[in-house]
């Protein structure tokens, strides 16, 4: 049936509100997701799958053994058995719906992982690791395929908005991999736009938190800086600033880590954010 096929395009598992966003008709419609990600259009043989009957034919798919429900945390999550969904996904790619459910999968993801970071600094932080951790193999999918579908804007922002997982979880290596990944993605003459000179400068941020401390972060922080500024990312500018004081710290040029300290403290108690003032000292 139409959902089984679509249901191909998670890995790991999936709740059901994310079958009901990446499933149902297939248009991105919040706004600044819809810029972020190409909005593709659905093929004619493609059928309608209303957002309101999903639970009813998820419910349907359990019941015809086609679809496993486990209790996690207090609330479902389903699962395909791998050979059912490498057979649902022929079926994907053979009704051409393969890329705009991609489109849709990664606007779903992406949206969790931009409302999960802020939460990473705050007393929330468990709750939002656990519920990483349970999605990391969709996060993987949705970076790889922003990666290879042209969605720079998305793909930069869903990796650096991960960055802070990934080095509280100790994916090091692999943060380093994918936010490099994202970042090679864009052309060395690409017209940067507002939102993509923004999601970059997150991007770079995030690579240097995540990079060796032997002064190689400097060049990251440095245009992250640079960026951060010309977008008037306050927070981002912050960061990045944060980020110099470390390393200059390292390097033992401890007048400008003084320097770089005392700007991104004053930003950060303009701004009213504890955690970044905490981050400083």
């Amino acid at each position: 049936c139409t959902l089984l096929r679509r249901l191909a395009v998670f890995l790991g598992g999936w709740t059901l509100e994310a079958a009901e966003v990446v499933c149902s008709e297939l248009r991105i419609t919040n706004y600044e997701l819809r810029n972020a990600v190409p909005d593709l259009p659905v093929t004619r043989n493609s059928e309608l799958v209303k957002l309101e009957d999903v639970l009813e034919l998820l419910t349907h798919l359990v019941e015809k053994s086609l679809v496993i429900v486990e209790e996690q945390a207090g609330a479902a999550r389903y699962y395909l058995l791998e050979t059912i969904r490498q057979y649902a996904r022929e079926k994907l790619f053979e009704a051409g719906e393969a890329e705009p459910v991609r489109a849709h999968h990664l606007a779903f993801f992406l949206r969790l992982a931009e409302e999960a970071e802020p939460k990473l600094r705050t007393t929330a932080q468990l709750t939002w690791l656990a519920r990483l951790d349970l999605e990391h193999d969709n996060l993987r999918a949705a970076l790889k395929w922003a990666q290879g579908s042209g969605a720079l804007e998305a793909g930069l922002r869903l990796a650096g908005s991960l960055a802070r997982f990934w080095y509280l979880r100790g994916f090091w290596k692999e943060g380093r991999e994918w936010l490099k990944g994202q970042l090679a993605a864009l052309r060395a003459d690409q017209a940067l736009t507002e939102p993509l000179a923004r999601a970059k400068a997150r991007a770079l941020a995030g690579a240097g938190w995540l990079a060796d401390a032997d002064g190689s972060e400097i060049p990251l922080y440095t245009e992250s800086l640079a960026l951060s500024r010309q977008v008037g990312d306050r927070w981002g500018e912050a960061y990045a600033l944060r980020g110099l004081v470390l390393i200059n710290s390292n390097l033992t040029d401890l007048a400008r880590a003084e320097a770089h300290l005392q700007a991104s403290l004053t930003i950060f108690r303009t701004i009213d954010d504890p955690w970044g003032m905490g981050l400083v000292f």
